[in-house]
């Protein structure tokens, strides 16, 4: 217990004394393949992995990554709390239209079967992104917006027109997919976009495996690696 409590005091510590590193990111991408923890620590773990995503945002894909893996072994997984992190950071990111990170927590929600908050989705909703629409609409179809998701921003984009433009992801995959039905089938009207729809073309498959894959390590090196990993020296 006190090697993990010293390991990301470390990181946390040095962290903010080079806060242009990405230290966080680099300490917890280097758990992913420890298998040495007891099933006891697991609970402190998981606190510290998610005060992490709370600290650092590009921590998420790694820290989650760590806690589905231990979800699969059958370790208790505090969900209320994932699913109150996962929302704040929602609400932290969506107004600020950081896409990339509100679409890997929509898909976390997906993988943990959790549920976003109607203040969450609201900013959701307000967001011009194609793939975070998309994300969502299929957290949608999977019943993860208890109280509600509201499509009318994005249902402007569902036009024949919209396939030539910047939303033109979004356009095509709701048509295709069945999301929003609109009653008009814009996609097989046009000359282009038929051949895809014809030919089951699709961009976002729902049936893809849900993991939260780790990503590649990288950060810090030298020296600083060495603090990182081994705290003690």
């Amino acid at each position: 217990m006190q090697d993990i409590i010293r390991y990301f005091d470390r990181a946390f510590q040095i962290s903010k004394e080079i806060p242009q590193e990405p230290v966080l990111k680099y300490a917890i991408a280097r758990l992913e393949n420890f298998d040495g923890l007891h099933r006891d620590n697991w609970s402190l773990l998981e606190n510290l992995l998610l005060q992490s995503i709370t600290i650092e945002s590009s921590t998420l894909r790694d820290a989650l990554s760590i806690v589905q893996k231990h979800q699969i072994k059958e370790y208790p997984i505090d969900l209320g709390s994932l699913e109150k992190n996962l929302n704040l950071q929602i609400i932290q990111h969506a107004p600020l239209g950081h896409s990339s990170e509100v679409a890997w927590v929509i898909w976390s929600v997906i993988v943990f079967n959790l549920s976003i908050y109607k203040k969450a989705s609201k900013m959701i909703s307000d967001m011009e992104d194609s793939i975070v629409a998309i994300l969502a609409l299929d957290a949608q179809r999977r019943g993860r917006f208890p109280e509600g998701l509201t499509t009318e921003k994005w249902e402007q984009f569902l036009t024949e027109d919209e396939l030539y433009g910047d939303q033109w992801l979004l356009s095509y995959e709701v048509n295709q997919q069945n999301y929003l039905p609109t009653g008009y089938d814009y996609v097989s009207k046009d000359s282009w976009f038929s051949q895809l729809k014809q030919s089951g073309v699709t961009f976002y498959d729902q049936t893809t495996p849900l993991i939260i894959p780790p990503g590649e390590i990288s950060g810090p090196s030298g020296e600083l690696q060495t603090v990182i990993i081994n705290p003690k020296k």
